[in-house]
């Protein structure tokens, strides 16, 4: 797990990263960590960088052209809501 993630009880350790429903980490050539997004962890709250966030449909955005049409759905339902 994460280092930065330390700080979170609840969130158990994976091979991956952190125990999520939607977890991303866009790297640069050099692999380096450029955005690491941790959507409705365990403990229900979404974390970039590290960091807890208010939800925010740009999370989402960003993911949506690299997953399956079934995904993109229930994420667009998720981004609309969040407009209401």
């Amino acid at each position: 797990m994460n280092s930065r993630y330390k700080h979170i009880k609840t969130m158990p350790k994976t091979v991956e990263g952190p125990d999520a429903r939607i977890y991303y980490n866009v790297k640069n050539k050099l692999g380096v960590s450029l955005l690491e997004v941790v959507a409705w962890s365990c403990n229900g709250n979404i974390y970039v960088n590290g960091e807890e966030v208010e939800d925010n449909k740009v999370y989402y955005e960003i993911l949506l052209p690299f997953v399956s049409e079934d995904m993109t759905e229930h994420l667009n339902k998720h981004i609309n809501n969040l407009d209401k």
